[in-house]
């Protein structure tokens, strides 16, 4: 929450819990096209991508998400 700026929708938000995402470029970002649908749906660990989150009141955090699959299996 403190990098989204809102609570994830328990079953709305699928993929990701942000408002809106973009690439490093500032070009939207489909959510089933972001590192952490990735590491989901295809069962591999993302590394090296930055994405933009845009939070409900407009501001914008970069952020590079690691998302592993087995790391968020096991809670770690």
């Amino acid at each position: 929450m403190d990098i989204w700026g809102r609570e994830p929708e328990i079953g709305k938000d699928l993929w990701c819990g942000s408002w809106k995402i973009y690439n490093s470029d500032g070009n939207p970002l489909l959510f089933a096209s972001c590192p952490m649908a990735i590491a989901l749906k295809e069962g591999r660990a993302v590394y090296g991508e930055e994405i933009i989150v845009e939070r409900p009141d407009g501001s914008r955090r970069n952020v590079a998400p690691y998302p592993n699959l087995f790391s968020m299996i096991r809670g770690n």
